[in-house]
């Protein structure tokens, strides 16, 4: 696993390149739309919930740190984007999914975050005496959950990859 200050230096340079909105490039072409990272820094002094004691470290970090992100988000019409929870909605989400999820709802899902304007969220898997544990899968409501993709094998990698691609669901190239 990587570096815990690693996953807070990496959204400090991503919040430093895109505090601008402009235009990316995906997979070779201009999108056309004004992307931004924005993040609201975690000034609470209490700690994280008890609840996320179990979260990988690099996700507790990044939530000492922020308390909420909202990457690469389409300036113009809302509806791209990725926005990371703040940690009470990571555990509201959750505890809800089993039942938004139903039979693809697997114990140690942790819902961080989701992709604006087509309903996926971002699973972290928190499950701490499993092979995928911190691993982040990207849940796709119209996919069964073996369709799911797992788009990375720890949330720093996540986070490396959808910067490099400026916001771009690198997975579905």
């Amino acid at each position: 696993m990587a570096d815990e200050s690693e996953i807070v230096a990496l959204m400090n340079d991503a919040l430093a390149q895109w505090a601008t909105a402009r235009e990316a490039v995906h997979f070779g072409e201009s999108t056309g739309i004004s992307l931004r990272c924005t993040a609201e820094v975690n000034t609470l002094r209490s700690g994280l919930p008890k609840d996320l004691e179990s979260a990988p470290s690099e996700l507790r970090h990044l939530w000492e740190r922020f308390c909420a992100l909202r990457l690469f988000e389409d300036q113009t019409f809302g509806q791209w984007g990725l926005m990371v929870y703040e940690p009470l909605v990571a555990i509201a989400a959750t505890q809800h999914w089993p039942r938004d999820a139903g039979d693809d709802y697997r114990h140690g899902d942790l819902i961080v975050g989701e992709f604006l304007g087509d309903g996926e969220r971002l699973v972290v898997r928190n499950d701490a005496s499993s092979q995928d544990y911190g691993s982040v899968v990207v849940s796709q409501p119209v996919y069964p959950r073996r369709e799911w993709p797992v788009v990375a094998p720890s949330l720093t990698n996540f986070f490396a990859a959808l910067i490099e691609h400026q916001g771009a669901k690198y997975w579905e190239r």
